[in-house]
């Protein structure tokens, strides 16, 4: 990176204090407890050959789409942009430690010890767009849905924050007996929360009621949570990660980290992220197929001679269909391994984006029985900017006549039924041009699930 101070490797007695994860542009990125800050490659799982240094230290970092964001111990947030590899502005966001930032509805919000939670628009201005206030303590995190930004205190509280109106307000107030809120995650309706009593708790997102109480979930401070379609992650101080499943909320399996993990990341390849002293990821798969701790993929900060393929795994891996090909393209969509396997399959064709709009519209169909109607439009345009514009990121094969319909349609006619057509379109291209010759290789070495032969 330009403008910045360089070192040449991370260094491997530091802790790794943050990490986050762009699949979009293949990219990892971790900060150290000494400052360093280090890209990776996640098709090859080895270092970038520049890295970035923050002089003060322990810092945050977030990725969102082309920009990297960096908060340090000072309150500085500095910006960079992945594409030309440039160092952009440093803002003085806070007088003391950037607790937690997160990009969402086109600003950049952070957070700190003091109790602020702070708006920035880091294309026009470095002054701070709002101020939200009302914690009497420390946001230790934030969290978004389409509707709302999200914050857990150490006040104990949960507040949900309509940001999104002039007044900027706090619109929703869950109190809290039981403690400091350390980590925070909204998925689908409802709002999982950790703290310092070791507790994960579930509460309705529309009323901000107590759905579940996970006690005991761990010995120590959850210090991070993160969820997918079949599971609930955790972390805590005692170096512990645990799966839980999401239907019947009962522990899973368990894997000993070296160090305390500050973040959880879930992919939809299946794919689980997290660190100590190195980035890990795992596959999940592999982990409830061979139990504690054995699928593990690799050591991401460790420099690997392969190529990130995934490796056979043998007959307990294998998938839940039998030999014959006479399966359809619903029943690979409807089973998660398969479906894994699947996107792999078509990355290698460069088509992965038929896999990746049927996957955001089951999230949008999803969302359309929790969230509000311009919550859910605020969802549908963001499908449009992904997937429907000309020039998109993950542009789709679609027809001249439903583009420009998409396209012209007002924001506020969106429902849930948008895409319905779009969708259909994109399973059909599944069966038609891929689902045949997917099913032949679909138990080759490099689409099976990959575990750690060593």
């Amino acid at each position: 990176f330009e403008n910045s101070f360089v070192s040449s490797k991370v260094g491997k007695k530091d802790s790794i204090c943050s990490f986050d994860v762009n699949v979009e542009k293949d990219l990892a990125v971790t900060g150290n407890t000494s400052g360093c800050i280090e890209l990776f490659s996640l098709s090859r799982y080895v270092p970038q050959e520049k890295v970035i240094e923050v002089p003060s230290g322990g810092c945050k970092v977030l990725f969102d789409h082309q920009l990297l964001f960096v908060g340090d111990s000072t309150g500085h947030i500095k910006v960079y942009n992945l594409d030309f590899r440039q160092w952009m502005q440093s803002i003085k966001a806070h007088e003391t430690q950037v607790k937690d930032m997160l990009h969402f509805s086109g600003l950049l919000y952070s957070c700190d010890d003091k109790g602020f939670i702070k708006a920035w628009d880091i294309f026009n201005e470095t002054d701070n767009v709002f101020l939200l206030k009302g914690h009497s303590g420390g946001v230790n995190c934030l969290a978004a849905d389409s509707n709302s930004l999200f914050s857990g205190g150490s006040d104990g509280t949960i507040r949900s924050w309509d940001v999104f109106t002039v007044y900027q307000e706090c619109k929703m107030l869950i109190p809290s007996k039981h403690g400091e809120v350390t980590a925070l995650k909204v998925n689908s309706g409802e709002i999982y929360s950790g703290g310092v009593d070791g507790c994960i708790r579930i509460w309705s997102e529309d009323s901000g009621t107590l759905l579940y109480d996970i006690k005991n979930a761990h010995v120590e401070t959850v210090i991070a949570l993160s969820v997918d379609s079949d599971f609930l992650y955790s972390s805590c101080q005692d170096q512990i990660l645990k799966a839980w499943g999401r239907n019947d909320l009962k522990e899973t399996y368990e894997i000993q980290l070296k160090a305390e993990t500050p973040k959880l990341y879930a992919d939809d390849l299946g794919n689980l992220f997290a660190s100590d002293e190195a980035l890990r990821v795992w596959n999940v798969d592999g982990l409830l197929d061979k139990g504690f701790g054995e699928g593990l993929i690799d050591d991401v900060t460790e420099q690997i001679d392969h190529t990130g393929e995934m490796l056979q795994t043998g007959e307990s891996n294998r998938s839940l269909f039998d030999e014959n090909l006479d399966i359809s393209i619903m029943e690979v969509l409807n089973n998660n391994k398969e479906r894994r396997k699947l996107m792999r399959f078509l990355r290698s064709r460069c088509a992965q984006e038929c896999l990746l709009f049927w996957n955001e519209h089951e999230k949008y169909k999803k969302l359309s029985n929790y969230i509000s109607a311009r919550g859910l439009q605020r969802e549908a345009m963001k499908i449009v900017h992904q997937f429907i514009e000309e020039g998109s990121p993950s542009e789709i094969n679609i027809s001249y006549q439903k583009r420009s319909m998409l396209l012209n349609l007002d924001e506020k006619a969106f429902n849930e039924a948008s895409f319905d057509s779009v969708n259909q379109d994109m399973v059909k291209l599944m069966d038609t041009n891929f689902l045949i010759e997917y099913l032949s290789v679909r138990d080759s070495p490099e689409y099976s699930d990959r575990n750690d032969s060593n």
